[in-house]
């Protein structure tokens, strides 16, 4: 409850906050706009790299990106590995997608509906298994292709 005092009349009044004058009041919240834009603006032009993380032990296969939920594979499962050098990426159903990234639910021409989290402009390992096909990269192309061997290896066994 606010405080009160006594006024010249003897009747109680509540004491009101002090009021913030018209004009500083929008120039605070044209600030606060302008400023939230400039932020907008800034993320959107530097083009967010995003992040793909691959992991592979001597059961599973693990890839997560920015979008979706991470994608875990038991490798007997995985029916065919390939290492494509350029891959097309096709039509985004349900995902993100920047200048230096992809990751989400993507229609390709060639493997049709698949799961794709991947850095644009290198390599990707392209995954067959009963639950789709997931597309994916590690960063760099050497990485790439020593994840693609590791996984080449396991399946072979």
């Amino acid at each position: 409850m606010g405080e009160t005092s006594k006024s010249v009349t003897g009747v109680a009044a509540e004491k009101q906050p002090p009021k913030i004058p018209p004009a500083r009041g929008r120039k605070l919240a044209i600030t606060i706009i302008v400023a939230l834009f400039l932020i907008g603006i800034i993320q959107t032009l530097s083009g967010s790299r995003g992040f793909v993380t691959t992991e592979i032990n001597d059961r599973y296969l693990g890839v997560d990106g920015t979008y979706g939920d991470p994608v875990f594979l038991e490798l007997i499962t995985i029916m065919d590995v390939q290492l494509v050098e350029e891959f097309d990426f096709g039509t985004c159903i349900e995902g993100e997608q920047t200048k230096n990234m992809v990751s989400g639910t993507y229609s390709t021409p060639e493997y049709g509906t698949c799961t794709v989290h991947a850095y644009t402009g290198e390599l990707c390992i392209v995954v067959h298994s009963p639950s789709g096909v997931l597309v994916f990269n590690c960063g760099s192309d050497s990485h790439t292709e020593d994840m693609y061997k590791e996984i080449a290896a396991a399946i072979a066994q």
